[in-house]
């Protein structure tokens, strides 16, 4: 017998914020996926657990995707606030999935400290990464003397970080194409596909040259100040490119042939090296699968799925469409060969997100099938669609999900 499971969409604005309930027969398992903005943990997620916290409930799994501050800006103040993990003062965290410096590869470093030059360099990138992260966290208002590194939050709260190997002190980087599987229930289990040890490369080819850059050379030592530094470097590189819409196709001309010509429209992937960091992962409880895509390159989780699953078609119960539903983070190819009913999108209301071509895409692959798309926020790409003489062309429904949950 499957597992009921349920997806509380919070008020993200423009990121993303979920709580995935899994209600196994014995037990019930909770996912915390990525906090928003500060305002959604002030306003949304903080009062939120700490109710589940009075019901003696716990978070199971905070799974951090990537360094954007739409996506763990309110991450900071919830570990700021709750303490340690074995004396919490919001909610219990039982385990916590982030790649944060783990990426780097740092086996191949010696461990030494830095001269006092390089600690000057480094502490340099430090504060410029307060600073910005700051900016993620005004409604905590931060200060510079503040620790702003989640990595060392974890560490200094005693969490229990990425330690899915029988020795507990040995912390791993997520890595995809090692084909990871953690079993997080009695029948419900992750596997990971994004990112690939080549993406984690790519980000670390990037900090060498930055460093590089400030200092004329790359020290390759491996001390927290070093960790730090590397985990400000990604908040100062978190440089969202929201795609302008040209020519945006006002409601009133909107048709099924325009429709079916954009769903067929090329456009390239997104290769920045943040978004393909980005930890992706499928959610599997008995026979019912769930794809949680990040802001991740959708080739990238394409191939993975192949090594899990084959080159064959797979039903997926619902996907949560990535980088809120960019053209540049979907394919044709990966709809029809991972087809669902179901899309959950995080969209803002001022942003230009979803694409439309997105959209399209959607209700032109297996088009006779009727097809929910839960939204969280609406905007004019959702106005744009949702008209009679659209409806009456293509079999769909937007459901305003926001602050509220899903069942699957």
């Amino acid at each position: 017998m499957d597992s009921k499971i349920e997806i509380h969409a919070f008020q993200a604005y423009d990121g993303d914020c979920f709580l995935v309930t899994i209600y196994e027969p014995e037990r019930e398992v909770n996912l915390l996926i990525d906090c928003g903005s500060s305002e959604t943990y002030k306003y949304y997620v903080k009062p939120y657990l700490l109710r589940m916290s009075e019901q003696q409930k716990k978070i199971d799994y905070l799974i951090l995707t990537h360094i954007h501050s739409d996506h763990i800006g309110g991450a900071i103040p919830l570990l700021l606030d709750n303490g340690s993990a074995n004396n919490a003062n919001i909610i219990e965290i039982s385990n916590v999935i982030y790649n944060g410096y783990l990426g780097l590869g740092l086996e191949s470093y010696e461990k030494k400290e830095c001269t006092v030059e390089e600690k000057r360099i480094y502490q340099g990138i430090i504060t410029q990464g307060q600073a910005v992260a700051g900016k993620s966290v005004t409604e905590k208002q931060v200060t510079l003397n503040e620790e702003l590194c989640i990595s060392k939050l974890l560490i200094q709260g005693k969490y229990n970080w990425n330690a899915w190997n029988e020795n507990e002190n040995e912390v791993c980087a997520v890595v995809a194409d090692s084909q990871m599987k953690i079993n997080i229930g009695n029948q419900s289990y992750i596997q990971f596909i994004s990112p690939n040890r080549e993406q984690l490369c790519r980000m670390n080819k990037k900090w060498e040259q930055y460093v590089k850059r400030i200092y004329n050379r790359f020290p390759d030592i491996d001390n927290l100040h070093i960790r730090n530094a590397f985990e400000a470097f990604q908040w100062i590189t978190n440089n969202e490119d929201y795609e302008t819409i040209q020519g945006m196709v006002s409601a009133n001309v909107l048709t099924k042939e325009k429709i079916i010509q954009m769903s067929e429209s090329q456009y390239s992937y997104d290769y920045t090296d943040e978004n393909m960091e980005s930890i992706a992962f499928v959610l599997s409880s008995g026979s019912k699968k769930i794809l949680f895509l990040a802001d991740s390159n959708i080739e990238v989780c394409r191939k993975n799925l192949e090594q899990i699953y084959g080159d064959i078609p797979v039903k997926i119960n619902l996907i949560k469409l990535p980088h809120h539903g960019s053209k540049r983070n979907i394919s044709r190819r990966f709809l029809k060969q991972y087809s669902s009913d179901s899309y959950l999108i995080s969209a803002g209301e001022t942003k230009l997100r979803p694409s439309m071509e997105t959209i399209a895409m959607i209700l032109m692959n297996d088009v006779e099938k009727s097809k929910k798309i839960y939204i969280v926020n609406r905007n004019l790409t959702v106005e744009c669609f949702d008209k009679e003489n659209i409806h009456s062309d293509f079999d769909f429904e937007f459901v305003d999900v926001k602050d509220k949950v899903i069942e699957i």
